[in-house]
């Protein structure tokens, strides 16, 4: 199918009548008027995009051509020529757009199916455990507040998070004037949390629990799901190993990006991920990264060598 489109467009791109050819032949002309003429028109629509309407096309041709009969009226050679290319393109103005229309639709084509997108990721931020709603709603508005160190490293990692819960702020503020629509809520963000991160997880699966406490503080509690079914180990997030923290802040952060950007096909560069990690926990990165990447190519980079997977 490209190979067709590609040889279509030569074809009709080659062709006499297409709206470069005649900006060619005009341009061509233009050489052979005499310089203190030529310096007195407006050529601008001749060198610029073709005309979207047939009116348009018309408008322009025959006001250059006025303007042309009184510039050039001691130039009989220059006002014969330009009558022929009046005369051979004034009732063929479709033919002119030949190959413009496909021609973008191949442009199009070619960037989004054949150019390569690049996505970079450099900061992996780490979610901690608690953040405070008042200050990120701040944040969001006027962005110069950075939250304290027992919060979320940042706004757009609290964005992330949500994100994945798709928890809407402005909803949440609403359901607290009932208990009931608060809990319904804050049970459904959770539970699309917890579906939208296992995929990705390694080992026994977890449960994610978005609470809200008082003073507008909310907290992510992780507990741990065994084969048998039981929960153990539920509390915050901060109280989990460090390895624990980045592996779930990096699904968070990364499967948010990717999922927001509706990446496909893309090739994603990762520098040094996990590198503060124990070896043991960064050989689970690999796969960890192909399983988040999809369709998209993944290369981590560190400073001197980059590899690819």
């Amino acid at each position: 199918m490209i190979l067709e489109m590609l040889k279509l467009a030569k074809a009709e791109n080659s062709g006499l009548n297409s709206w470069e050819n005649f900006r060619e032949k005009f341009l061509s002309f233009l050489d052979t008027i005499p310089n203190h003429v030529q310096i007195k028109l407006d050529t601008g629509f001749f060198q610029g995009q073709a005309p979207e309407t047939e009116e348009m096309f018309r408008n322009e041709m025959a006001e250059f051509g006025n303007n042309l009969q009184v510039l050039a009226a001691d130039e009989p050679q220059v006002i014969e020529e330009w009558n022929k290319i009046s005369d051979e393109n004034d009732s063929n103005f479709q033919s002119l757009l030949v190959g413009t229309t496909e021609k973008m639709a191949l442009e199009n084509f070619i960037d989004s199916n054949l150019h390569p997108r690049f996505v970079y990721f450099s900061d992996y931020k780490k979610i901690i455990g608690n953040v405070n709603l008042n200050e990120y709603r701040k944040e969001r508005t006027t962005p110069s507040i950075e939250f304290s160190e027992d919060e979320f490293d940042k706004a757009d990692t609290v964005d992330n998070l949500f994100y994945l819960a798709e928890l809407d702020v402005e909803e949440l503020e609403e359901a607290k004037n009932s208990p009931s629509q608060l809990i319904k809520l804050l049970n459904t963000c959770s539970k699309r949390l917890t579906e939208k991160l296992n995929p990705a997880w390694k080992g026994d699966p977890i449960h994610v629990e978005l609470r809200l406490n008082p003073n507008n503080v909310m907290s992510v509690v992780i507990s741990d799901v065994h084969k048998d079914g039981t929960v153990t180990n539920t509390g915050l997030l901060n109280r989990r190993a460090e390895g624990f923290k980045w592996t779930f802040s990096f699904i968070v952060n990364f499967a948010a990006e990717t999922q927001r950007a509706e990446l496909k096909e893309a090739i994603l560069l990762l520098d040094e991920p996990a590198r503060n990690l124990h070896p043991t926990q960064q050989r689970g990165i690999s796969d960890l990264l192909k399983s988040l990447a999809g369709s998209n190519q993944v290369s981590l980079c560190n400073t001197f060598t980059l590899h690819d997977f």
